[in-house]
Order: structure tokens, then C-alpha cells, then sequence
């Protein structure tokens, strides 16, 4: 999952994009960025991937050159106005998505995005946004540095508010009801996995999840009578697991006597970077 998504015209700023790809890559990850065909893996469908790829994007940049807006297609019209045209519909769709930050991102000699009237209405609101000079001179380093704390920041911010919708799991012969829970680590942890266990307060059994990497268990965690947790797994590095994850459900009406196990298997580079919390609701 890329956090970062970087859309540019390769005969606009190939150059200068590349060179902030790989500031942005080296600081928080390659996986955390998304930039160019070299990102889409061989055999994946082009559509279905870029539009992934924007459902989970946190911060969007548009890397806006000398040459951006009136790049012309074979028959000589401007690309950005053609409906298909790819920086479009991704800029399009970037900017309705509410709450994302989307950031015009100027090099070459461009030092505002394109105004409003030259612009196709659904993109027309790029223009509003504040943007950052990315210079190919001396003041390139501290204005990369300006950016990459702003996004370490914003990223830092969301880790301690953001929460996905939850997801119901029905555990066991009984069909236990499990809500699993997600939430960002801190940058520090971007390679790491954690997990969490609590359990409603109508809920007396001997609960616990076992998590296995590719070697065996790594990770116990248990509640049990009125110890509701939540009880925290350290962070496990990503490099740990294979392609995916198998966490064991047990429970007991006697501690550690376990009357029913389940397993459910986790896709591992879904949850890079993420806090995976699960919460028992049921004793059936």
C-alpha cells in the first residue's frame, strides 16, 4: 500500500520527479510511494492498480512543470484536456476525495499551478492549493527537507486518530463475533506489524490470539475473568512474515483449557505499518 501517490508528465519534469521519488522513498520507504510504471508490478492490470492505489493514498502530489498543462497528444490537443488523459483522472480523483491533502509540487520555472480558466472544471481546483517550489538549485535540500517533515508530521497526526471502519469476524464452531480494528503506527514502526486483544465487559471466558510468523509463534496475547485489555504485542517486523500472517483464535471457560480454535490468515503487505487490534464481543 503506497501512502504517497506522485503523478507527473514524463516530458514535463522526468528528471526532476525522479529525483524527488527518491528523496521521498529513501526517507519513508519504497513501498510508500507511489511513482511511475516501475511501481506497477509486472502483469497487473494498469486501471485496477492505479485506482488502488488512490483508494489508499494519504497525501497526493502533482509535480507540475514549465510544460505541464499544454503537453499535446498526436493530433496536437492538450492531453489535459482529453477525458481520458491519465495525470487527469488521477488529479480528478484525487481532489474529490475529502480530507487529502493535495499538493502542487512546481519545478522548472512554474511558480503557481495553472489558473482556473485554462483548466477542465474537474481539475479547476488544483489551482487553490498551496503549493511547494522544488528548485533544481541550492535551495533544493532545504525545501525537500520542508516537505518530508511536513508529510512525516501529517503521517505522525493521523497515526494517533486514524481507525478504519470495522471489520466483523464470526470465530469458531459458535460463531463468535470479533471485530477487527486498524489504525497507522508511527513512521518509526512504517516496517512493522503490531496486534492487540481486548474483549467486551459482558465477557468472562479465557480468550487469546496466537500469531505465527514464518518460523513459529511470535506473539501470545491472553484475557481472561475481568482483564477486558486491551493487551499489546511489540511491533514485529514486517521481514518476519511470509505473504501472509495466521493468527489463532482460542477460548475456554477454563483457563488455558482451549475448547474451540480458529485461524485466520492476514495478507502481510496489507498490514505493513499498521496496528491490528482485535476486539471479542460474543461467548457463545
Amino acid at each position: 500500500m503506497s501512502r504517497i501517490f506522485i503523478t507527473y508528465r514524463r516530458l514535463d519534469s522526468a528528471s526532476e520527479t525522479g529525483r524527488i521519488a527518491d528523496r521521498l522513498q529513501s526517507h519513508f520507504g519504497q513501498d510508500s510511494v507511489f511513482y511511475d510504471i516501475a511501481t506497477i508490478p509486472l502483469g497487473i492490470d494498469f486501471p485496477t492498480f492505479i485506482n488502488s492505489q488512490l483508494n489508499t493514498t494519504e497525501i497526493f502530489l502533482v509535480v507540475i512543470g514549465d510544460n505541464w498543462l499544454d503537453l499535446k497528444d498526436a493530433e496536437g490537443n492538450r492531453r489535459i484536456d482529453d477525458p481520458n488523459d491519465w495525470v487527469r483522472i488521477e488529479v480528478s480523483a484525487a481532489l474529490a476525495r475529502e480530507g487529502l491533502p493535495v499538493i502542487p509540487v512546481l519545478v522548472g520555472e512554474a511558480s503557481n499551478p495553472p489558473p482556473k480558466r485554462l483548466l477542465p472544471k474537474d481539475i479547476a481546483t488544483i489551482a487553490d492549493r498551496n503549493g511547494i517550489l522544488l528548485r533544481s538549485d541550492s535551495t533544493f535540500e532545504g525545501q525537500i527537507k520542508r516537505l518530508i517533515n511536513y508529510i512525516a508530521d501529517y503521517f505522525d497526526d493521523n497515526s494517533k486518530h486514524e481507525v478504519t471502519k470495522d471489520k466483523q469476524l464470526l470465530i469458531g464452531k459458535n460463531a463468535d463475533e470479533v471485530l477487527i480494528r486498524t489504525k497507522r503506527l508511527d513512521v518509526k514502526d512504517k516496517d512493522s506489524i503490531r496486534f492487540s486483544l481486548s474483549t467486551a465487559h459482558n465477557i468472562t471466558w479465557w480468550k487469546a490470539i496466537k500469531v505465527f510468523d514464518k518460523r513459529g509463534l511470535v506473539s501470545r496475547l491472553t484475557t481472561e475473568d475481568d482483564d477486558h485489555g486491551p493487551i499489546l504485542s511489540p511491533c514485529i517486523p514486517i521481514s518476519q512474515f511470509g505473504e501472509e500472517i495466521t493468527i489463532e483464535f482460542h477460548k475456554a471457560k477454563t483457563f488455558g483449557v482451549p475448547a474451540n480454535v480458529d485461524t485466520l490468515k492476514l495478507p502481510t503487505i496489507q498490514f505493513k505499518g499498521t496496528d491490528v487490534s482485535f476486539i471479542w464481543l460474543t461467548d457463545k
